[in-house]
């Protein structure tokens, strides 16, 4: 019996991709056909059955037969026929309890995650000294440029004094003070 190495497994992959490429090929085609066949207009004794239920001329095909027949099936007390009409008509009553979970367990993780934003929210409003308890402040939170030397506060103090004059009085000065800015700030809304 021959070894198996690295050479003759690429041997068998070439081998094999053709073989691969034509068989996904061929159920392709049969999906394909498959589809096409339960799309036709009905004939003969379907569509009679079909149209005996009410179907429209345009809903009167192979597939919508097939439900009819399940259907049929399921009332003269088939219940492997009455279990597959309930799955394709969406009552799998153990699909309807995953999905409810699912739907549960997002709407649980939307709650968290909604306190833990308050919760850091928090956090930084304290962080930033704003007072949580006052019924209202009057405090204002301006965040500026990061400010690294006594040369950067010159120059924004010019900054400001090029665009808006000086200060008319003593209440019109601005107090440059330097703070530590956090490194990443959010700015959505």
């Amino acid at each position: 019996m021959p070894k198996f190495t690295s050479e003759t497994g690429r041997e068998a992959g070439r081998k094999g991709g053709p073989v691969s490429g034509k068989k996904k090929q061929e159920q392709k085609n049969a999906r394909e056909a498959a589809a096409m066949l339960m799309h036709m207009a009905a004939t003969g004794s379907v569509k009679q059955a079909i149209t005996k239920l009410g179907y429209e001329e345009n809903e009167q095909t192979y597939l919508n037969g097939l439900m009819v027949k399940l259907y049929l099936m399921a009332m003269d007390g088939d219940l492997e026929a009455l279990d597959r009409l309930m799955k394709y008509s969406g009552y799998d009553p153990e699909e309807n309890r995953k999905e409810a979970e699912s739907v549960a367990q997002i709407k649980q993780k939307n709650v968290e995650l909604q306190i833990r934003i308050k919760e850091l929210e928090l956090k930084m409003q304290a962080a930033n000294g704003v007072d949580l308890d006052a019924e209202e402040s009057t405090d204002v939170m301006i965040y500026l440029p990061a400010v690294e030397t006594e040369n950067d506060i010159d120059a924004l103090n010019e900054e400001y004094e090029s665009q808006f004059g000086e200060p008319k009085n003593e209440e019109d000065e601005l107090e440059v003070v330097a703070i530590q800015m956090p490194t990443e700030v959010n700015t959505e809304a």
